[in-house]
């Protein structure tokens, strides 16, 4: 009786084992389904960071445009040192020296116009130069996000399709060995009732023979 009532005991055990393994793979895959929510966290951060990107190409324009106003402005001023040259000419008779000095003005202002058409020209090939690395640069981005999401996408529903599936597999055998527990169980009571029944019955057999006994 006493080992029947040890192999009993070693049953239940076993079942509080499993159950105890089986809240583990829960807890297992849980984890897992966190760890997703945190790698699309990271796939926002990585598309705030070409937003970003997209906003710096945007600034660059406008500071071209700004050049390009100033470049514009240089050339009114341009125009009006002409027309004061035109009238210098006109006004010939006003002396050389006055001309002289007006045409070293001008001079200079075209001196200044040309070395800042340069300036401009090495600017809009720089501009130019930028435009295609920022394109080159988002479209790589996007292609790196995009296969990197795919990546991070098919990793973590193959891990978690893989553990749902090992959970479910582990579930039914535990679930199978509970089952085989609970029988065991059941068979052990019903010996040790029979037993105790079997014990009840030779001993009230053997009450009676003692009776008897001693009635004769």
């Amino acid at each position: 009786m006493a080992e029947k009532k040890g192999v009993l005991e070693t049953k239940l055990r076993q079942k509080e084992m499993l159950e105890q393994m089986l809240g583990l793979e829960k807890q297992h895959l849980e984890r897992m389904k966190k760890s997703l929510a945190g790698h699309e966290s990271e796939r926002n951060a990585m598309r705030e960071t070409l937003d970003q990107t997209a906003q710096r190409y945007k600034q660059l324009q406008e500071e071209i445009s700004a050049q390009n106003l100033r470049r514009d402005q240089t050339t009114t001023e341009t125009d009006a040192k002409n027309l004061e040259l035109e009238q210098a000419k006109s006004r010939l008779f006003a002396g050389r020296q006055t001309l002289s000095l007006k045409q070293a003005q001008l001079d200079q202002s075209k001196s200044d116009v040309e070395e800042l058409s340069r300036t401009l020209d090495e600017k809009e090939a720089r501009r130019g130069q930028l435009e295609r690395e920022i394109e080159e640069k988002r479209r790589e981005g996007e292609r790196r996000l995009e296969v990197l999401m795919e990546e991070m996408e098919g990793k973590c529903q193959r891990e978690v399709k893989a553990l749902e599936e090992e959970l479910e597999e582990r579930k039914k055998e535990v679930e199978a060995k509970i089952e085989q527990i609970e029988k065991d169980t059941a068979m052990l009571q019903q010996e040790q009732e029979h037993l105790l029944l079997s014990h009840a019955s030779t001993m009230e057999t053997l009450h009676q023979e003692q009776s008897r006994s001693l009635l004769y």
